[in-house]
């Protein structure tokens, strides 16, 4: 092997490997998946033993979903790694035996977060510990962010587990508690337990816990591939974390989204500009739309400040931000006039054949770089039928009259 390190999940893991292996085969085919929730350690315990084991006999779990005839004359064991879900996903009709492959104990987590010690703000080690639940993965998430509460930590948790084992086997588990904690080192919390339960399917097939746990995976990723470091995607409100979960869950029937935010600094002009407009136009890799996962199809984004403009529409009006600063000027909205912060930013998106979740991806990235940088705003939702204004001197989400038709299709706004 090589000299790698494992910690305690591993050797459990690989002392019933070897057991399984050294059963005599008898002509049969036999695929053992290393089997774990992401981020436990699978592949590097798989990378320190291939050479004992044979590193052409690993085939990647999507090969054995789609293509799985190509293996059928193989002779002796196949190897592979899978979360639940892609285990659940094998496309296999030999043998498939799973060994589950845990995380770290309670010491070896201890000493695997000290290096995010700095970060740890008002949390404890021992809740970092508590609800990393063993999984190197979820602490380096923890503090991809700053400021971290134990709320965040109990959604980012319970999030990542859901991602990993899907839908149909988090109902099994909830049906069956206990059924989850063969896959952990450390116990389950209450708090993280919630996260985990509340998720239920529905006809869009995301959840606000669900989409969060990708959104930290492409985090991630651009930080690494881009070098960008994205600001939180975590809202400030608590308020807006309650609507848009809501209206992820539920939906509705008109699936716009306006967003007018008419007081913008320069600073925050080229923050807005450098998150959420791409190097090249239409082209969305590196920004908040894509650590979001959402697509750029009916969006329209507007930007000024002095003589300065930025825009990047698919299908919107560039002059509707006019007629919100006129309507702003006529006094018609709940917002001042203000001749300090003399920029302005404007987003529009509504429906594509029925994609109503990208509307709401979109407003996530939006609303939560807005109110990182402390941004008054009005938004009007369609998929929850209000509109509200957020004031970020006290953080606070009020609702006010529904107001995105009036300026756009009413002959008084005009330009």
């Amino acid at each position: 092997m090589k000299d790698i390190v494992l910690h305690s999940g591993q050797r459990q893991a690989l002392e019933e490997l070897v057991q399984v292996v050294e059963q005599p085969v008898e002509g049969r085919l036999c695929v053992i998946a290393l089997t774990g929730i992401s981020g436990v350690g699978k592949d590097s315990l798989w990378d320190s033993i291939k050479d004992n084991f044979g590193e052409k006999r690993f085939v990647p779990h999507y090969s054995l979903e789609f293509s799985p005839e190509e293996y059928r004359h193989r002779k002796g064991h196949i190897f592979t790694t899978t979360t639940p879900i892609e285990l659940a996903r094998l496309n296999w009709r030999g043998e498939v035996v799973p060994i589950i492959v845990k995380g770290m104990n309670a010491d070896e987590m201890s000493t695997y977060v000290t290096q995010f010690s700095e970060r740890f703000g008002k949390l404890s080690q021992e809740q970092v510990v508590e609800y990393s639940l063993g999984i190197p993965l979820l602490a380096q998430r923890f503090f991809q962010n700053d400021g971290m509460t134990e709320k965040e930590l109990a959604l980012i948790a319970g999030s990542h587990l859901r991602y990993c084992v899907g839908g149909h086997v988090a109902k099994r588990i909830r049906e069956n508690p206990d059924a989850l904690d063969r896959y952990l080192s450390l116990p389950l919390n209450d708090d993280v337990r919630d996260v985990f339960e509340t998720t239920e399917p529905n006809p869009y097939t995301y959840s606000f816990e669900e989409v969060y746990a990708r959104v930290l995976e492409r985090q991630a990723e651009i930080r690494q591939r881009y070098e960008n470091n994205l600001t939180s995607p975590f809202f400030v409100s608590q308020e807006s974390a309650d609507l848009y979960a809501d209206m992820i869950t539920n939906g509705g029937d008109n699936p716009c989204f306006d967003l007018f935010a008419p007081h913008v600094s320069r600073e925050q002009f080229q923050r807005i500009e450098r998150e959420l407009f791409s190097r090249q136009r239409h082209t969305l890799n590196g920004t908040r739309s894509d650590m979001f996962g959402a697509q750029f199809r009916k969006v329209g984004l507007w930007l000024e400040y002095d003589s300065h403009v930025k825009m990047a529409f698919t299908e919107a009006h560039p002059e509707d931000i006019q007629k919100y600063q006129h309507a702003l000027r006529e006094g018609e909205l709940p917002l001042e006039s203000s001749s300090e912060n003399p920029g302005a930013f404007y987003l529009h998106s509504h429906d594509h054949r029925g994609f109503t979740i990208n509307q709401l991806l979109i407003g996530m990235a939006t609303e939560t770089l807005l109110q990182h940088m402390a941004v008054e705003y009005i938004v009007d939702y369609g998929m929850a039928q209000k509109a509200c204004l957020y004031d970020p001197k006290t953080n606070t989400l009020t609702e006010i009259p529904r107001f995105s038709d009036d300026i756009l299709f009413n002959k008084k706004y005009r330009t």
